[in-house]
């Protein structure tokens, strides 16, 4: 049995880990981490947990009280953010209107189950609890990338409802998906 819940800084431990293991990303280099590199991310973590504009929520086993699924997810508004890179990013790459005309999306950007709790629904409740979220935010469309070679990801997005927007590169040589999903009130309804 399984708790999905809002993350604490009781569970920093555990979202630092996830972060800097960067699972599914793919580097030029082996990850060696400072102690300053775990610092920065610890207070990255800290800001998510503080910030009512992310959420963050983890799966906790009931049996062993370990936490085995992370989600993490910014609630964004293209019209009222600062024009900085970090925002820009998005319109770099994708076209104006693929994005609802009131700005209003979520950016889902980690997801990650326990290899051992793979494969029985977890990472499509975590999917499924982000969206029900952002239609109680009014916020219809879902926004998230992963690279290509993450087929399994791919396939899990399209078997949801996800489509396609964009295919290639992003910030490197490395081909990466974008995917969207356009949410409606009858799949708040559905769960």
């Amino acid at each position: 049995m399984f708790t999905l819940r809002v993350a604490s800084e009781a569970d920093l431990d555990f979202m630092v880990r996830i972060d800097l293991a960067d699972e599914g990303i793919t580097h030029e280099c082996p990850q060696r981490h400072t102690k300053a590199d775990f610092t920065r991310c610890r207070q990255k973590m800290i800001s998510y947990i503080n910030d009512f504009r992310i959420g963050v929520w983890v799966y906790e086993d009931r049996i062993s009280s370990c936490l085995v699924g992370l989600i993490i997810c910014r609630f964004r508004n293209l019209l009222n953010e600062p024009s900085t890179d970090a925002n820009l990013f998005l319109l770099k790459y994708l076209e104006r209107d693929i994005f609802p005309e009131n700005g209003r999306f979520t950016e889902l950007y980690q997801l990650w189950v326990d290899p051992e709790f793979r494969r029985q629904g977890l990472a499509t409740n975590l999917k499924r609890h982000i969206e029900i979220e952002s239609l109680r935010r009014s916020v219809n469309m879902i926004y998230t990338h992963t690279e290509e070679v993450n087929s399994h990801v791919i396939d899990l997005n399209l078997k949801l409802g996800y489509r396609e927007v964009r295919r290639g590169p992003i910030c490197n040589e490395v081909i990466r998906v974008s995917l969207i999903k356009n949410l409606t009130t009858v799949e708040l309804n559905q769960t």
